[in-house]
């Protein structure tokens, strides 16, 4: 999971992607947090392994186990 901000329409919004070895979702959304990843749809029923960048919203979403990526986890 990533996030990162783009301008839509003259707006910013963050740039939120899912990724698994066959597919990538792509989902923009004015907040960063919870409630952007609530409206993806994916974490809420997530049961697998989520590798994202250590930020605290993430650890809100307990039917998965998580991992820090290994860049983000490098410059900690």
């Amino acid at each position: 999971m990533a996030a990162k901000k783009k301008l839509i329409e003259g707006s910013r919004h963050w740039l939120h992607c899912a990724g698994s070895q066959n597919y990538t979702y792509y989902f923009p959304h004015k907040k960063r947090g919870k409630e952007a990843m609530d409206a993806m749809g994916i974490l809420p029923n997530f049961k697998g392994i989520a590798v994202h960048d250590h930020w605290e919203s993430y650890y809100h979403f307990l039917d998965c186990l998580h991992s820090l990526c290994n860049s983000h986890h490098l410059r900690e």
